[in-house]
This record gives structure tokens, sequence and C-alpha cells, in this order.
């Protein structure tokens, strides 16, 4: 689209409030997707009518609309958004420095030494006398002094390196003036649309465990990035890893009574469908009491994941919690577990092997928002898990599995997260953009150099 300056500026102005605005509504739009499709499928399942069955049909291919139009809207946006930060790139223009004569940096010319002295004359009518010797070339004369700085001259590094005697060479090639000139000629180039990595909104969270050794920093890297509150003395260790993270490997460590990590008020679980899952190593299993992996809330609205002695897995869903038996746990073991609900269903896995799957229409129980989530111990309660964690992953909205056995994770799982990738290799005066921020190569390579721009310097 052709856009006058006044208009471009008025583009890029709104384009950050109206670019998150659209993928919000996007995000959401896919949330209410994924929820539909469940309710379809319990629908389905409990044998409602075909009246019910066909309204949440009409209902998700609403949605599906809704997401291609806001797609749709995303690609428009990116494309009034390039064309406008090129009608005001092309308008910025860069100086070049002034002339510098290179005369002005040189001495004056020495005086001419005296003439050699006339040869004798030869004789009358006779052969011509020889001509006598040249006169000695005088010596240089005095350099003269040198002249005052130019004011607002280029530094040498701007000269040109081979200026010729006499003359008024202009700088135009070599130094800063080479970059100057680059940074001009790159305004042209096209703007590079820096999208990234998609994040996942499904993870809810996502702990990783690397730090490092007695470390008090805990980082989610789910979509939300949710700050995490330390409780007790829980640290990352290096003693135990399940995998060799960059640049510390280590894991969540739990050794106390007290020792969890929390994030208050911040999922919603209701009756969707959900994963749990995470790596375990136990450094001791009391053969009593409920040692506490992952809770959200409590009582007759939360979720409780636990192990209950050294062979039975347990699952307490809004007051209702069954009980499943394994092999027996040892001490100084890495364990993949994993728990899972789809529809009425219940299916929890011990590395990669589904144990018995239930079923009940009570496990669809509505899990309250606005509750505190806990990793590790819960309320300070006196039987609590001991060991080494690594990989805490939480879904909402899918069951991952849902199958009799997979293969556990051999890596780390991705991050979760929206990420901005620079390009690999850029040229200076390369302009790219991630919706939210303008971007800058000061200096071109592999990977370049570069400077970011806020979107209110250019607003109209």
């Amino acid at each position: 689209m052709s856009y006058t300056l006044a208009q471009a500026k008025t583009v890029i102005s709104g384009f950050s409030t109206q670019w998150k605005d659209t993928c919000t509504e996007l995000i959401n739009t896919q949330r209410s997707y994924v929820t539909a499709k469940s309710t379809l499928a319990k629908a389905i399942k409990q044998g409602a009518s075909l009246s019910t069955i066909t309204e949440q049909q009409n209902t998700i291919t609403g949605l599906v609309n809704s997401i291609t139009q806001l797609k749709n809207s995303i690609k428009t946006l990116r494309t009034n958004y390039t064309d406008a930060v090129s009608v005001v790139y092309a308008t910025l223009t860069i100086p070049q420095p002034p002339p510098v004569s290179a005369a002005a940096f040189q001495g004056s010319t020495g005086a001419t030494g005296p003439a050699g002295p006339r040869g004798p004359t030869g004789a009358v009518n006779g052969l011509p006398g020889y001509q006598g010797p040249s006169g000695y070339t005088g010596s240089r004369g005095i350099t003269g002094p040198t002249g005052p700085a130019g004011t607002g001259g280029p530094p040498s590094s701007q000269m040109d390196s081979t200026p010729t005697n006499g003359s008024s060479n202009m700088v135009t090639s070599g130094g800063v003036y080479s970059a100057i000139q680059s940074q001009v000629n790159g305004l042209s180039s096209s703007i590079v649309l820096l999208d990234g990595t998609s994040g996942d909104p499904t993870v809810q969270l996502l702990l990783h465990g690397a730090g490092s050794n007695n470390g008090t920093t805990f980082t989610d890297s789910s979509y939300y990035k949710r700050t995490m509150s330390r409780v007790g003395t829980v640290v990352t260790s290096t003693t135990q890893y399940k995998f060799s993270y960059s640049p510390t490997p280590s894991s969540l460590f739990f050794n106390a009574q007290s020792d969890c990590l929390s994030v208050t008020n911040s999922i919603t679980v209701g009756t969707q469908d959900f994963t749990l899952e995470m790596w375990v190593y136990f450094t001791n299993i009391p053969s009593v009491g409920d040692k506490q992996l992952i809770t959200l809330g409590s009582g007759t609205t939360g979720l409780r994941w636990f192990i209950r002695n050294t062979n039975t897995i347990g699952l307490d869903i809004a007051g209702v919690y069954p009980t499943w038996s394994t092999s027996t746990f040892t001490t100084n073991t890495w364990y993949h577990l994993a728990v899972s609900r789809y529809c009425n269903t219940l299916t929890p896995y011990v590395n990669g092997t589904a144990l018995t799957t239930v079923f009940n229409n009570t496990y669809i129980k509505d899990i309250a928002g606005s509750q505190t989530l806990f990793v590790g111990n819960y309320n300070n309660i006196t039987y609590y898990f001991k060991g080494y964690v690594n990989e805490v992953r939480m879904t909402l909205g899918q069951d991952r599995y849902k199958v009799t056995s997979f293969s556990v994770p051999s890596s780390p799982f991705p991050d979760a997260y929206n990420t901005t990738v620079m390009p690999a290799s850029s040229q200076s005066g390369q302009i790219a953009t991630n919706g939210d921020q303008l971007f800058i190569c000061s200096s071109g390579g592999t990977p370049g150099t570069w400077q970011t721009i806020p979107l209110s310097s250019l607003s109209a």
C-alpha cells in the first residue's frame, strides 16, 4: 500500500497495540477451539443428543472461521507495517563529510639552488668549446610550519590513503566513510519480519531444573514465564541430573519437610483435559504417607498428584482420588512419571508404560481456578518428597499420550514461550522487526550487531 509520510507514521505508532490485541484474540480463540473439541468429545462419550452434538460442531466451525480471519488480519497488519516503515526510512538521509584538501597538510617548497658556472668560450673559428659542467643542485629549503587544523574535518581514518601532490582530493573511500555509505545503501534493503518461534499456550508450567550448584533461581520456561516462589531450602543441585543442561547440568533438590516451589493464583484447570509429568530421583521413600509431586489448591476444588508408598501412585481430583499399584520404586534411580485426564479417563504412566486406565464420570470434576500451585511438598505435611527433579511440565487442554506405552523423552522439553530469532547473517543497514521493536544492523556479519529502536521515536 502507498502511504504519505504522515500516514506511514500513524500506521507505525498504532501497529504495536493492534498486533498485540489481534495476537491475543487469536490465542484466546485457539484456546476456545481446544476447549470446544474437548467438550464435543465428552458429549459424544456421554451419549448426548444429536442436537447438542450438532450445536457443538457448529461452534467449532465458527471458531475455525474466526481463527482463519484473525490469521489473515495478522498478515495484513504485517504487510501494512512493512510498507509504512519503508516510507519512513526512505526519507532518512546521512550527510557525507566535507571534502578535505591534501595540500593543506603539506609544507611550502624549498628555494631553488644557484645555477652552475658558465663554461669557457671556444676559440674564434675553432671548434666549439666543451660545455661546462652543470652547477650543483641547491639544498632543500626549510619545511614551512604546520598550518592550523581545519574545523569539523574528518579523522585520518576517513582520508584518501593516496592523495595526489597539490590536488584537492575529496574523501570518497575507506574508514568511516565506507561504513556510512553502506548504512545509506542498506536503507533500501528489504525489511526482515522476525516471527521467531511460536510458543505453546497449552504448556502452563515448565521447570527444567537447570541452575548453579546450591542455586536459588528457578525459571519457568512455559508459555507464561511464571514467577516461582521458593519455600524452605529447595535449591538447584549439580549432584544429580537427568540431562546435560548448558551451561551447568543440574536438577531441583528437595530435602526438607517445608521444601517446595509455588506460584500463586495463576492456573485454572476446570474440566479440561491435562497431562502432568516429570523426572524424579528418590533419595528416600518412606513406607507410609503421601509424598506430594504437584498440588493445585486443596480439598473438593483441588488437584493433587502423589506417591503413597514404595509402589503406589495416587491422583486426587476435587476430593476423588483413585490409586494405582506399580513396581516397587527404589532410591538412586531416575523415573519418568506422568498422569493424564482425557474426558472421564485417568491414566498414569511409569517410564512410558501405562498402569491400569480407569473410567468414571466423577473424574470430570471442576478444578477451581485462582489457587496456588505447589511443586514438591504441600502445606508442610509430615510425609514429604525427598530427592531430585527435572523437567516438570503441566499441559492443559490435551492428553499428550493417549497410548498404552511411549518412549520416554531423551532430551529436555523445548521451551514453550515465544522467542525472537535474529538472522544468522546480516548486512549493515538492514532493518528487522518482531512486531514490538525495530532493529537496525549496525555491523554486518554472522550474525552481526543489531541496535534496537523504540517505536515511539517514529510516532507522528
